[in-house]
Parts: structure tokens; C-alpha cells; sequence
């Protein structure tokens, strides 16, 4: 589940400001490459588990671009216009 947030906080960005369908979706297949892995309960590689990181940190690094975006950290807490 934790490998799931990035990708649900970029779909909650969606909700409050247009996020590109093509973004979404590869961040949801990023989300199920890198998690498929862990479902089989073998111990794995340290590169599998690097590309998990690499893919949770840039879809989160996107979804935080996305959400300060052109509106400044100020009125990104204030909520909506």
C-alpha cells in the first residue's frame, strides 16, 4: 500500500488541478511494475528495490511540481481560489 501514495496523491492533484491523462496513467503502471515484485515474498535484488524508490520519489516529486505550480507555496495552503 505504501508503494500506492505517490500514485493516489497525483490522482488527488487531479482533482484540483488538470493533470495530463498520459501522467496519470504512467504513474499508475510505474505504481504496479515497481509493487509487483513485493507480492511475490522472495527476497529480491537491491536494483528492484532502488527502481521502487526511484519510481515512488519521482511520481511524488511530480505530483508536488503539480500542486505548486505556477500558484506559489502560499496559496497552495490556502486550499482553493
Amino acid at each position: 500500500m505504501l508503494l500506492a501514495r505517490p500514485y493516489l496523491t497525483l490522482r488527488l492533484v487531479a482533482r484540483l488541478r488538470p493533470v495530463a491523462r498520459r501522467l496519470r496513467l504512467a504513474a499508475l503502471i510505474g505504481f504496479a511494475v515497481a509493487g509487483l515484485p513485493f507480492t511475490v515474498g522472495q527476497p529480491m535484488l537491491s536494483v528492484v528495490v532502488l527502481a521502487a524508490v526511484a519510481v515512488f520519489v519521482a511520481v511524488e516529486t511530480v505530483a508536488a511540481a503539480f500542486v505548486y505550480r505556477e500558484r506559489g507555496a502560499g496559496r497552495a495552503r490556502r486550499g482553493y481560489d
